[in-house]
């Protein structure tokens, strides 16, 4: 017993160590380390000479239409696929493919099915606990209808978002280049 618990405690000081410290530091050298720098490999990305900024931004746009697309496991393989046919960034697009993480999923899943209450024109918003299986193909439309509309406009947005941002910046660049030479 006394083992036991000595090693238990061990487990959970050691635990706690690598929870508030060890795993938030690796994350922070992966983001911005010297070799792996994953904001580095971003802003390369974006900034480098390979591709014309129609095909970025049109891989910026892609990327968040795919991520909000309600093909939950498949998005980046449908994403992946895709844009290898369209011939975009594929760095770029499996970024932004992960637009939807955890803290965003719910604002995503609300705005979809919000949205496909405003098309359908459906009486009433349901958000009971007592549902059941004569509502799931309402809201189950109310959401697919809204998911794919909120993809297409958020996607849109991104999409000439970064066309001005990238446009901006190269003119930016080769305006500081000028006055350097």
């Amino acid at each position: 017993m006394k083992d036991f618990t000595r090693i238990s405690i061990l487990n959970t000081v050691l635990f706690t160590i690598a929870l508030l410290y060890y795993i938030p530091l690796r994350g922070l050298y992966f983001l911005f380390g010297k070799e792996k720098g994953t904001l580095k490999n971003i802003k390369k990305e974006f900034f480098s000479q390979k591709g014309s900024l129609l095909q970025k931004s049109l891989s910026v746009g892609f990327g968040i239409f795919m991520g909000i697309v309600p093909i939950w496991g498949f998005q980046m393989l449908v994403a992946i696929f895709l844009s290898y046919i369209f011939k975009l960034n594929k760095v770029i697009v499996l970024m932004l493919v992960n637009f939807s993480i955890p803290p965003l999923i719910p604002f995503i899943l609300f705005g979809s099915y919000y949205v496909g209450h405003l098309v359908i024109g459906s009486e009433e918003l349901i958000f009971s606990t007592d549902f059941g299986l004569e509502n799931v193909q309402s809201v189950l439309k109310q959401y697919l209808i809204g998911s794919l509309i909120c993809a297409l406009i958020l996607g849109f947005i991104f999409f000439i978002i970064s066309y001005l941002f990238m446009n901006l910046s190269n003119k930016l660049i080769v305006k500081n280049d000028k006055i350097i030479h």
